[in-house]
């Protein structure tokens, strides 16, 4: 009887190892497609408002900074830049060289991400704003 339960147990502990592994995988997949959605929308912007060096949107961590800037605010977007260089080196440090953040350095990631994500829609939101109205300009040509 005592076999069956450790067989039992034994293989909980490897679905949720499964589980795991498949989480980071798909957040994985998740980040590549969106940085490169990301950096093809802002190069496209770039050579839309005559940028000379358009190509600089696949650099990671500075293609915030030119949607900053195409957003007209340098300042969100070098907060931007950032504040995900700081959640990358943190979620390196934490899952590749098993760092112990503790509850306060994961207060403080979990607050980095949600800044991040409010200051990635406000910039959006702006880009949004300045294509509508460069689209408009150009139809009144």
């Amino acid at each position: 009887m005592g076999g069956i339960s450790v067989m039992l147990l034994m293989g909980m502990l490897s679905a949720m190892y499964v589980f795991f592994i498949a989480v980071i995988a798909v957040l994985i997949i998740y980040f590549a497609v969106s940085y490169v959605f990301e950096s093809i929308a802002a190069m496209g912007m770039c050579k839309n408002l005559y940028y000379k060096h358009s190509g600089t949107a696949w650099i990671p961590f500075y293609n915030k900074y030119l949607l900053g800037k195409i957003a007209g605010n340098k300042a969100l977007g070098i907060i931007e830049g950032v504040l995900n260089l700081s959640i990358a080196t943190v979620a390196v440090l934490f899952f590749c060289f098993e760092l112990e953040i503790g509850i306060i350095g994961l207060i403080a990631l979990l607050a980095c991400v949600i800044a991040s994500f409010v200051i990635d829609v406000i910039i959006s939101d702006k880009n949004n704003e300045f294509t509508v109205t460069v689209i408009l300009d150009r139809k009144n040509l």
